[in-house]
């Protein structure tokens, strides 16, 4: 049998506060420092009543500030705003990380490498895998030069007086 894991009361404190405010045990368990689960317990025990993410992604999105704060990536295209985030320092090296964790964990799979490594193998082999690739990357390459050239149209448009 385990024991209970138990916390201070300013911490205990704390995590109420950040339940009641947040509503996400997630969320308010990130912000203190215990664990999700401990989180949803201590909600449950205290009748802190929970809203799910999918509530919480609604709420978001009707709220104007967050609406606001995504609008410049729409407005950009998916791709500059990337770009442009990439070269804050913070931001490049949370998706580096993320990223490298990812690719670590599963290039230590023998079994996920073999895998992948036959799964490629038999994709490349087939001739008609290969046509579609290359018709794709056609493609994409159309649409960038088209989306390029509208936006530097947008773009003169905007600087004439």
């Amino acid at each position: 049998m385990t024991r209970a894991r138990t916390i201070s009361p300013e911490l205990y404190a704390a995590l109420l506060e950040a339940l009641h405010r947040l509503r996400i045990a997630k969320h308010a368990a990130e912000e203190v420092g215990v664990s999700p689960p401990y989180a949803w317990r201590v909600a449950k025990k205290e009748n802190i009543k929970l809203i799910s993410l999918a509530v919480h992604q609604q709420r978001r999105l009707a709220d104007p500030t967050f609406r606001a704060k995504q609008k410049p990536a729409a407005r950009e295209g998916a791709s500059r705003w990337l770009k442009r985030k990439h070269a804050e320092p913070k931001f490049h090296n949370k998706v580096v990380a993320a990223s490298r964790a990812s690719l670590k964990r599963l290039n230590q799979d023998a079994a996920f490498r073999a895998a992948s490594a036959r799964r490629l193998k038999g994709l490349y082999a087939d001739p008609d895998f290969r046509a579609k690739q290359s018709s794709a990357a056609r493609l994409a390459m159309r649409r960038y030069h088209a989306n390029n050239k509208r936006l530097s149209q947008v773009d003169r448009d905007e600087n004439t007086p």
